[in-house]
């Protein structure tokens, strides 16, 4: 997937980190709209609060930390592929109340957030590259 992303971000202009922050936010733009129920949004607020109020425990008391969730491993590091993610500060703090919430790692949330922008990318792609034809005249032919 990676492969193919940064073809495309290659192939359209981009900065692949510009894109991918693109793919991401397009996608958690989308993913959030369809969680805007009350008591969806009340939960996310929830867990906010609890990770300022963290955070500020972990400032006065070392010991209250987070630490690193352990996740067991199924690949090696030579099966992966990593590249780096720096995401605006309000979008991060979203992912990472929802990926704590829901019990994901954050890398794996936003591997699936890429993944989805992607597609929403590729898919308005096609919908432009179809309007434009329609609007100069070009129909594609009935068998295709």
């Amino acid at each position: 997937m990676l492969l193919q992303v940064t073809k495309a971000a290659f192939d359209d202009g981009w900065q692949l980190s510009d894109f991918l922050r693109t793919l991401v936010v397009l996608a958690t733009t989308e993913a959030w709209i369809r969680l805007g129920g009350e008591e969806n949004l009340a939960s996310l607020r929830n867990r906010e609060e609890l990770n300022q109020i963290r955070a500020t425990l972990a400032k006065m008391l070392p010991s209250a930390r987070p630490r690193r969730p352990y996740a067991a491993r199924s690949l090696s590091s030579e099966d992966t592929e990593t590249t780096s993610l720096i995401l605006p500060y309000g979008i991060a703090r979203r992912v990472e109340s929802y990926a704590s919430a829901h019990g994901f790692s954050k890398s794996d949330l936003c591997g699936t957030l890429v993944t989805n922008g992607f597609v929403m990318y590729l898919a308005g792609e096609a919908s432009l590259l179809q309007a434009t034809r329609q609007a100069n005249g070009l129909h594609e032919p009935a068998g295709s």
